[in-house]
């Protein structure tokens, strides 16, 4: 059986959405820039699905975080309700991972960088035996400041080091003299590549949960952290 794959990804700035054939990339679609809406997200997926002319799917891939709190609910959310309504299976695909799998290049280690606001970043870092050899995580993902990042990378130099991820649309700039940088164009996590790594998992017969999924947030909104304070002072 050739599984039918639908992709999204809503963490970036521009999310896409992807419909996979097994591991032919049929379609993929771009969403409005800074609209992540479950408005245009539902629309972009039915005129994929049309376009197709409606094929079963079998499989619904989402990009479960780290990443934006309102991309990352709709995102996930619509994933599940697709799941649902189709009797797809469901695999939320790292967003790290994602961006990572993308990187074009010859080096052995790699740092994938992505915002987390208030100057921090959420940072993974993979390492591999040779330039053919698939990247392995050297630990969790975690939250650095960027300063802290950046004087990571100038005293700890690694020899055959890349660096990739959206935060470097900002950082770019900033970093060390001869840091190797991933080429743009695949520093923003797509659809497809969602629905690659999730057929993957698939494969291995490694689903998540319909309804115990949930987005990889690594930690509380700026408004929750703000609660306690704003309970405190009514009190």
């Amino acid at each position: 059986m050739t599984v039918w794959t639908l992709a999204l990804e809503t963490v970036a700035t521009a999310g896409s959405v992807a419909l996979l054939q097994g591991t032919e990339v049929v379609a993929e679609q771009q969403l409005p820039a800074d609209s992540r809406s479950a408005r245009t997200l539902a629309t972009a997926i039915n005129q994929l699905w049309q376009g197709a002319g409606k094929p079963p799917i079998h499989l619904v891939a989402v990009a479960s975080g780290p990443g934006s709190f309102t991309g990352l609910r709709v995102g996930i959310t619509t994933a599940k309700t697709l799941a649902f309504a189709w009797g797809a299976r469901l695999i939320g695909v790292n967003t790290l991972t994602a961006i990572a799998f993308q990187a074009k290049t010859e080096d052995l280690a790699l740092h994938v960088v992505l915002d987390a606001q208030r100057k921090e970043l959420f940072l993974a870092t993979l390492q591999r035996v040779t330039p053919q050899a698939q990247w392995e995580r050297q630990g969790t993902d975690i939250i650095v400041t960027a300063t802290d990042w950046l004087q990571s990378l100038t005293a700890n130099p690694v020899s055959s080091v890349a660096v990739s991820g959206p935060a470097l649309n900002k950082l770019r700039e900033s970093l060390p003299a001869g840091t190797s940088v991933v080429d743009p164009q695949h520093w923003h996590p797509q659809a497809a590549t969602i629905g690659l790594l999730a057929l993957q998992a698939f494969a291995a017969n490694q689903p998540d949960e319909l309804w115990t999924l949930a987005p990889h947030y690594m930690r509380v909104s700026y408004a929750e952290e703000k609660k306690p304070a704003a309970k405190a002072i009514d009190a």
